[in-house]
C-alpha cells in the first residue's frame, strides 16, 4: 500500500467532493449514527462530512502525511474528529464500539491478498455494535478489463499539473503511475490495486457474521454496459 508521501498534498484536488457527498447521502438513508469509524480516511474528507454535533467520528489511515492534512483542517475548523494512524492489514479495533464503519474510494482494492481482507472483515465485525452497519466499495473485474486498460490522463491545474497512467499488470491487478509537477518540483508515485471476486467477498462476509443488506452498482462514464464498482451495505448479525 502506498503512503502517498508528497502526493498527499494534492490528493484532495484529484478526487471530486461529489464522490464523498454520494457516500454521505447513502449513509443518511440508513439513519443517524452515534459513533462512526472511517477506515482508510485519507485526508478526512468523508469523516468531516459525517461529523455533526450529536455524534463521534474517528478516521483511521496508515499515511502520516494524509493524517497531517486531516489534523490541520480538524484544528482550523474545530471539527472534533479523532484521527489515528494504523495499517488496515494490521487492523486492531476495540469490540462493540461503532454503529457505522465505512471504507470507500476502493480502499480495499489496495489490499493484496484475500487473507488480509478476511482479517479486516473480522475486525469490523468485532468492532461493530449489534445491528451496526458496514459500508464499503470495491472495483469490479470489468473495471480493469475494459475501463482502465491503457488509461492515461493529463491535467494542468492552477497549483500543479499531473500525469496519471493506469496499466493492467495481471489478470486481477492494475498499476497506477502518477507524476506531479508543482513549484518546479516533480513527485512520482506508484501503487497497485487488486480485484476480488464479488462471490468470494460475499462468502467472507457471511463467514464473519456480516449480512449483506444491499449491493449497489456504479457505472463509469467511459462504459455504462457493466458496473465498474460495487458498494456493499452490510449489517452485523447477532451480538
Amino acid at each position: 500500500m502506498t503512503s502517498y508521501r508528497n502526493f498527499a498534498y494534492y490528493y484532495n484536488q484529484l478526487i471530486p467532493l461529489s464522490f464523498y457527498q454520494e457516500v454521505k447521502d447513502l449513509v443518511d438513508t440508513l439513519g443517524h449514527f452515534n459513533n462512526i469509524l472511517d477506515l482508510a480516511c485519507g485526508s478526512g474528507t468523508l469523516a468531516f462530512l459525517l461529523k455533526d454535533d450529536n455524534n463521534q467520528v474517528t478516521g483511521l489511515d496508515m499515511s502520516s502525511e494524509m493524517l497531517m492534512i486531516a489534523q490541520d483542517y480538524n484544528h482550523q475548523h474545530k471539527k472534533g474528529v479523532t484521527f489515528i494512524q494504523q495499517d488496515l492489514r494490521e487492523l486492531e479495533l476495540t469490540a462493540n464500539t461503532y454503529d457505522l464503519i465505512t471504507c470507500t474510494l476502493d480502499s480495499l482494492n489496495y489490499i493484496d491478498g484475500i487473507d488480509p481482507i478476511n482479517h479486516i472483515f473480522n475486525q469490523v465485525q468485532h468492532a461493530l455494535l449489534k445491528d451496526g452497519y458496514f459500508v464499503f466499495d470495491l472495483l469490479s473485474q470489468f473495471y480493469i478489463d475494459e475501463i482502465v486498460k491503457d488509461y492515461y490522463q493529463f491535467e494542468d491545474l492552477e497549483d500543479f499539473s499531473y500525469d496519471w497512467e493506469v496499466s493492467k499488470v495481471s489478470d486481477h491487478g492494475i498499476k497506477h503511475e502518477l507524476v506531479i509537477e508543482a513549484d518546479n518540483t516533480i513527485y512520482k508515485e506508484e501503487h497497485y490495486q487488486y480485484i476480488y471476486d464479488f462471490n468470494q467477498i460475499d462468502l467472507l462476509l457471511k463467514q464473519n457474521n456480516l449480512s449483506i443488506i444491499k449491493k449497489l452498482e456504479s457505472f463509469n462514464e467511459l462504459d455504462e454496459t457493466q458496473p465498474s464498482r460495487m458498494t456493499y451495505i452490510v449489517k452485523k448479525e447477532g451480538n
